[in-house]
């Protein structure tokens, strides 16, 4: 059972840990899938993956400057984001793992189809990744 909810935050709030975790919270929105999404940033904070095999590796990006998140995915897993996006300037664009810390500049938007049924959790494999399970 799915239903969708569209996420219109305010200027210049935390898009990851203000804002999203706060809105779907607030809504009681413990699964979802976020199925687009876009917004001008001002402050930008995400990671890459900068291995092949285990332990995974990563690399974290901080920008501050105008950017535009083109492209935004991923899924809330009881209560949990893991969240994607595509962020562009002028003249570089970076995709990776959404983290705390970015801030919207002038808008941002995002769609949220609610998983109502069944509940999910993450458990993580002998490797150590986070894959989704019925609860």
């Amino acid at each position: 059972m799915v239903g969708s909810r569209i996420v219109l935050p305010d200027r210049l709030v935390l898009w990851y840990d203000g804002y999203v975790r706060g809105h779907y919270r607030e809504e009681n929105i413990s699964n979802g899938v976020v199925v687009s999404g876009i917004a001008t940033f001002d402050v930008a904070n995400f990671q890459m993956t900068t291995t092949t095999g285990y332990p995974i590796g990563y690399h974290v990006e901080h920008l501050e400057e105008p950017l535009e998140l083109v492209s935004l995915n991923g899924t809330i897993i009881n209560g949990e984001p893991h969240i994607h996006g595509v962020i562009s300037n002028a003249s570089e664009t970076w995709a990776g793992h959404i983290l705390d810390g970015c801030r919207i500049l002038y808008l941002g938007e995002m769609v949220i189809q609610e998983i109502k049924s069944p509940e999910l959790i993450r458990k993580p494999n002998e490797d150590g990744a986070l894959l989704i399970f019925e609860k």
